[in-house]
């Protein structure tokens, strides 16, 4: 045999003819591993689930196994995830897709362990072990919040234990467990490093109720020490226990001390020294606190006395509740500690101070605490007269936010005018610049961006108040021609489109204010215009809007990232931090930090602040019901569609098919506004329209009365039939949509009395317009958010309605309409949590929402 056949028999030859099949079985085979062996560095952007172990719920202190439906978000972190019950996880049709074979394994192992309709699993003895271990070799379990898997060590952890001196006189038992751990009473004992993410049994066998007990060792007189040695020894003759050390006398004084505060000041930041002097040696503060942030997570968990060693076993006891405020000041600040362990404190943080000026030696300035107290309460606010060119009378809150601008341009602070709509942020803003103009302090043109529709209302408003004003208005095919002229003006206005495709002139400006009117137009942080917007350069900047909060958190942090970069710290620290918390755990500490950081940047008063200073409003629901007709194509289109919907997350997960499912619900929307909104044979078929009739009885009934109406819509074709209608009962009527050109004039026509009705979409009249001569608002139809429909009344109901203003909402009643109401409830939550701490329970606004809307 030739050495060419010998070698030829070391391999086996393969007959690859029928390579359709064999693709077809590698790439089953392929598909079956991946299924087997799935875990986090598998999954990109599909939806999955995660198991979160020892998650105490809000409303119980329990301490559970509980399940989230969660993906990968755009930073590449894992995301906290939708909570979903055993029940709905194991047996539910809509989360199939999302669970491998590990979870269905895991699944039917845990039915014998859980009660039923119960999450609580008790995890003890060798059952408890066997399940934990299996959920931790998933890698998709996490310890409570931790964003990190939990990795199980199989090595055994050999548990020693040793005596730790505490005061000089008393020793307690400690181990050789380093970090934080919770111990888990199976058998053996499992113990979950909470530092490390790690999960391990230990050695030798003990009983996790003893573990605990031994590392919850007290105070044990040092004189007593070798008698409980021994106790223990004969308690606990399998186990390593060191033998106590020497006896070594501790001394404890009682001497007078001083807390001393030595504050430095610089252009935009303050130092703050902290220490304590005792026989004229000052013993520094940090480094105590450093050591007490590692014993306690939270401040309010301190002890009432803490013992400070002055040298070496001597030691003198100090209450705490004589430095509370400083402590919690070095707490809540303890990542701004630099060199020499100085407290480094930017002066737009100084109302995180606490009063630390009682009961102390203070060495330096004190403008930090006149400062603090003025960002706290503003109640140090100086006081200012308007400017003597102003054509208007403050109100008594409008003279609040004239104090509160110039309070912040003193101090070169950034901010928010968050007034509701209609009480006049345009006036204060303008009231502002004319009084710095009067004492020659405007020496550069000041740039106003806003959307297209407010450039005329702008310009109108400058000249009818703070005519010592001079405007540009950059607007128009024509005004690159007036680019030179832009230093001979007060204030330049632009929009938002314009801003982004006059990017290379407006970058090489330098304005006084950058002023951003509606300035939630900037809420998401990643858009060309808003990226280009917070490149321009500007001495002040100032956001004008009475939504800074439209959907989510995320949007107020964009606003402040352009009035004051970094004062939120980074996008994924604000939303990790603050925002998931907040809208997700309804974390209510969370929420008031967030609310005492911004509190002194954004003022807000509410129509009901001012109340007394506008008439009644009253919103009216009015609700209808479907024909047999109409109703039985609302119901024929939920059921195709809610099947068509179940296909398309079956097939992509609710992630990859909101527009599935923003379709279906635009096609129900339209059923109860009008069938004929719809586009298809079967709607033709429906002449009769529930809400149309609803509409034109409630109009005729308006117009006896002699009420001037605006009627919202977000559907221009629905507008348009109700145009026909009301043209047939020959009412005076104007109407705004993105397609009117005449837009002056349209308005004119309302506003002098020549029309009864204004017809507008919702998009186009929704902000901008001031129609104070109107006293009835119609919205036609819900719209998802209610600050849009908020908006839209405000253009009757603001500083200037002399009359009661009527609202009405028209819904078809037991539809999708009547849950968008239920929906707009819920988004007012996030609306609100950043101004004042509520109760509200859920705030999510997630596809698993909107699918429940076909129901």
């Amino acid at each position: 045999m030739s050495s060419k056949q010998k070698n030829q028999k070391n391999f086996i030859t393969l007959d690859f003819s029928q390579s359709n099949q064999v693709n077809l079985w590698l790439d089953n085979i392929s598909k079956l591993s991946t299924q087997s062996s799935l875990s986090l560095d598998f999954i990109k952007s599909e939806q999955f689930v995660i198991y979160r172990i020892f998650d105490k719920t809000s409303k119980q202190n329990i301490e559970q196994l509980r399940f989230y439906e969660t993906k990968y978000n755009a930073q590449g972190e894992i995301g906290r995830g939708k909570l979903i019950s055993f029940e709905d996880l194991t047996y539910g049709y809509f989360r199939s897709e999302i669970k491998t074979k590990d979870d269905i394994e895991l699944l039917e192992f845990c039915k014998g362990m859980f009660p039923r309709y119960s999450d609580i699993v008790p995890f003890e003895n060798k059952l408890g072990y066997m399940i934990l271990k299996l959920l931790a070799e998933t890698n998709r379990c996490f310890y409570k919040k931790e964003t990190k898997p939990l990795k199980f060590i199989n090595d055994v952890f050999d548990i020693q234990f040793f005596w730790e001196d505490i005061d000089g006189e008393s020793i307690k038992l400690n181990s050789n467990l380093e970090g934080s751990f919770h111990i888990v009473p199976t058998k053996p004992v499992l113990i979950i490093d909470k530092n490390n993410n790690t999960v391990q049994a230990i050695s030798p066998n003990i009983e996790a109720e003893l573990l605990s007990n031994l590392l919850n060792s007290p105070s044990i007189p040092k004189e007593n020490q070798s008698d409980i040695y021994e106790m223990l020894l004969r308690a606990t003759n399998h186990l390593n226990i060191e033998k106590p050390k020497e006896y070594i006398k501790i001394e404890k004084v009682e001497l007078p001390f001083e807390v001393v505060v030595q504050s430095d000041e610089s252009t935009d930041w303050f130092g703050l020294s902290f220490g304590i002097e005792i026989d004229g040696k000052t013993q520094p503060l940090v480094p105590i606190v450093e050591s007490l942030i590692e014993q306690f997570e939270e401040f309010e968990n301190l002890p009432k006395t803490i013992d400070v060693e002055i040298k070496d076993n001597r030691y003198i006891k100090i209450n705490t509740q004589t430095l509370k405020p400083i402590l919690k000041t070095i707490f809540e600040l303890f990542e701004q500690i630099g060199e020499n362990d100085k407290l480094i404190i930017k002066k737009r943080d100084t109302h995180l101070v606490e009063n630390i000026e009682q009961n102390v030696k203070w060495k330096g300035s004190k403008q930090i605490l006149e400062l603090s107290k003025k960002l706290k309460n503003f109640e140090a606010i100086e006081t200012v007269n308007p400017s003597k060119c102003l054509n208007a009378t403050l109100r008594g809150y409008q003279t609040d936010g004239l104090n509160w601008l110039n309070f912040l341009y003193q101090f070169k602070f950034n901010g928010i005018l968050a007034d509701d709509m209609g009480l006049g942020k345009t006036l204060q803003t303008l009231a502002h610049l004319s009084r710095l103009k009067e004492q020659n302090l405007l020496n550069k043109p000041s740039l106003i961006i806003m959307p297209t529709s407010l450039i005329a209302n702008w310009k109108n408003e400058i000249a009818k108040f703070t005519p010592n004003l001079s405007v540009l208005s950059l607007y128009g095919s024509d005004r690159k021609k007036r680019f030179n002229d832009v230093r001979k003006y007060d204030i330049i206005l632009s929009t938002y489109p314009l801003i982004v495709r006059d990017i290379e002139f407006f970058m090489n400006q330098d304005f006084c204010y950058i002023i951003l009117d509606e300035a939630q137009k900037i809420k998401n942080p990643k858009t060309k215009m808003t990226m280009a917007i917070k490149e321009l350069k500007s001495e002040y900047r100032l956001a004008l809007s009475g939504t800074p909060i439209e959907n989510h958190l995320g949007e107020l942090w964009s606003i402040f990232d352009f009035l004051m970069p970094g004062f939120l710290d980074t996008q994924s620290f604000f939303k990790n931090y603050y925002q998931i918390p907040i809208e997700k755990e309804n974390d209510k500490q969370r929420e008031e930090l967030l609310n005492k950081r911004v509190k002194p940047f954004m003022i807000r008063r509410t129509k009901e602040v001012v109340a007394h200073e506008l008439p009644a409003k009253s919103e009216i629901i009015k609700y209808t019901q479907f024909d047999t007709k109409q109703s039985k194509l609302y119901e024929s289109i939920r059921v195709s569609m809610e099947k068509k919907v179940r296909e398309a997350v079956s097939k992509k997960g609710i992630g990859s098919s909101h527009i599935t499912i923003l379709d279906a619900l635009l096609k129900l929307r339209q059923v109860c506004c009008d069938p004929r909104l719809l586009k298809i044979d079967e709607a033709k078929k429906v002449q009769e329209s529930a809400k149309l009739e609803l509409f034109l009885d409630l109009v005729d009934e308006l117009l006896q009365e002699g009420r001037k109406i605006l009627v919202f819509s977000q559907f221009t074709s629905m507008l348009k039939i109700i145009e026909d209608k009301i043209k047939e009962k020959k009412v005076k009527y104007t109407k705004l949509t993105g397609s009117t050109t005449n837009r002056e004039e349209v308005i004119n026509k309302f506003t002098s009395g020549k029309a009864d009705m204004f017809l507008i979409s919702l998009k186009s009249g929704g902000v901008g317009l001031n129609l104070v001569e109107a006293d009835t608002v119609i919205h036609y139809d819900p719209w998802w958010n209610p600050a849009v429909e908020n908006q839209a009344t405000d253009r009757a109901y603001r500083i200037g309605q002399t009359k009661a203003v009527f609202v009405y909402k028209l819904i078809i009643e037991n539809s999708i309409e009547q849950k968008i109401l239920e929906l707009q409830n819920r988004k007012k939550a996030i609306q609100d949590s950043v101004y004042e701490t509520k109760d509200d329970e859920n705030i999510n606004f997630s596809g698993t929402d909107l699918l429940e809307l076909l129901k």
